[in-house]
């Protein structure tokens, strides 16, 4: 696999002449699936605390959530605008976003609707509709908050379920207004892992960026997987292509590629055409250790469990 990640990086196209970018394509985003799990605090004050260190990394953006209330596979007891008690409060997450921009740092919100639940990120075919509906609402509610961008998983079954929905859900999030003249950011998530797939979703969803499984297949032939990278690279725009290893439901980089690698494999996101998005814990080689939101190891006399002290920097 060594070899193969030096590979791809060798066989990585030329970067084309780029048009003018948005802040999303300046620089790495950084997945905070859990609070909990990432802050000291367990919650959003928690978080707040942290931005000063985390702008050290020279991340570009935060994508953080879902913190919203979801009981799972309950889309009637679903309510986007409520924070979890578990995660904080609203107060507490306007701390944390005036925080972040102060530093120059932007803020992007996952409101996947039923994350926590097992029927899907936007529960049975049959709610689709009620629920981006509701979603449209919370989407001014939060943008009014500050927040830079929102993402959501599953993005191919409402844009097929209810286009004109995901449509207005589209024109929310990415026009601008006199109220928020800056760009914010539309991220869809996909398991799909084929890069003709993940073409097609690009081309038809029309968002910004899309979280996929390109680079976690472990049976694909390094020499396909290099492919599969031309592929996305000539058929799109490098301005929407993202680049992942892990992510909320995967699992960190780390037990993904083994200890050993994860140096390499930062390398090759942070050299593909696009833009490179790590979960927390990733530039220290954070290990699953049996769950997918391990404690966030911030001292350095805490128990390591074979995590790497490693830096993006």
């Amino acid at each position: 696999m060594l070899v193969g990640a030096v590979l791809i990086i060798l066989q990585a196209p030329r970067c084309k002449d780029l048009p003018n970018t948005n802040w999303w394509n300046d620089g790495p985003l950084y997945q905070i699936g859990n609070i909990q799990a990432f802050t000291d605090t367990h919650n959003l004050k928690g978080l707040e605390q942290k931005v000063n260190s985390l702008a050290q990394l020279k991340v570009k953006g935060l994508v953080v959530g879902p913190i919203h209330v979801a009981p799972p596979d309950e889309a009637v007891n679903l309510s986007f605008e409520e924070i979890s008690p578990e995660a904080g409060n609203l107060d507490q997450f306007k701390g944390f976003v005036q925080a972040a921009h102060k530093k120059g740092v932007f803020v992007v919100l996952d409101l996947t609707p039923n994350y926590l639940g097992s029927s899907g990120p936007w529960f049975s075919n049959s709610s689709v509709t009620i629920v981006a509906e509701r979603l449209k609402s919370a989407l001014v509610f939060w943008l009014d908050e500050g927040v830079d961008g929102i993402q959501l998983s599953g993005v191919e079954r409402v844009a097929t379920v209810v286009p004109s929905l995901w449509n207005d859900i589209r024109a929310i999030v990415q026009n601008r207004t006199d109220k928020h003249p800056s760009s914010r950011v539309l991220i869809g998530v996909t398991d799909r892992s084929s890069a003709e797939d993940v073409s097609t979703l690009l081309s038809s969803t029309g968002v910004d960026l899309l979280i996929s499984r390109v680079l976690h297949s472990r049976d694909t032939d390094v020499t396909e997987l290099a492919r599969s990278i031309q592929h996305l690279y000539s058929s799109q725009s490098q301005m929407n292509l993202a680049w992942n290893l892990g992510g909320r439901l995967e699992g960190h980089m780390a037990s993904l590629v083994g200890p050993a690698l994860v140096k390499l494999h930062q390398l090759l996101l942070l050299t593909l055409p696009g833009t490179p998005i790590f979960s927390y814990g990733d530039e220290i080689g954070l290990m699953d250790e049996g769950t997918k939101f391990p404690k966030m190891l911030w001292d350095s006399n805490e128990e390591l469990n074979g995590t790497l002290q490693v830096r993006l920097d």
